[in-house]
């Protein structure tokens, strides 16, 4: 299918925390606007287990259950997990991530870190600490609600804004 501007925006969103991930060489959280946390959410617990591992959900859905791996009281590895409203991703997570060619043929983010999972060691909480505020509440970027929601054209148009006008003439390099 077509995918929506929202959508696009949501990869894009994603896949530039990715790359200040590995530019700042620390694992990050990160949390969609649509994130709630819960009481049981323990930043220091999340900060020590992405020492070890590339990705985990601190929230999801899960489309394979059947597929899930249970790894210890408190982890499991997701069959086909979705929704990327709460996650923590450490550097060599954000590098394999961005090691593709995916900018090229962008595809929804929950589907392209799903099928990344043969590549990343990707865990999910077992008991989720953050879930998404409800579609109907909130609405939803992502979401066609007409033809016209439907992303056609990849053209960008830059903008600059300066406060010095002498500074912000176009130079002519011809």
């Amino acid at each position: 299918k077509k995918m929506t501007t929202g959508e696009v925006a949501c990869f894009m969103s994603h896949f530039l925390l990715w790359k200040h991930c590995l530019e700042i060489n620390e694992p990050i959280l990160i949390f969609e606007d649509d994130a709630i946390i819960n009481n049981s959410f323990n930043e220091s617990y999340y900060e020590s287990l992405m020492e070890k591992i590339d990705f985990l959900y601190l929230g999801r859905n899960e489309n394979k259950p059947e597929n899930v791996v249970d790894v210890d009281d408190n982890l499991e590895i997701p069959g086909y997990a979705y929704n990327m409203h709460a996650y923590a991703i450490s550097p060599s997570g954000a590098k394999k991530l961005l090691s593709t060619n995916i900018k090229t043929n962008i595809i929804p983010v929950d589907d392209y870190v799903a099928i990344m999972k043969k590549s990343i060691n990707v865990f999910a909480l077992k008991e989720s600490v953050a879930k998404q505020h409800l579609r109907s509440f909130l609405g939803s970027d992502v979401e066609q609600t007409n033809d016209e929601d439907y992303f056609i054209d990849f053209t960008t148009h830059p903008i600059t804004v300066g406060t010095d006008r002498k500074r912000c003439t176009p130079v002519n390099d011809s």
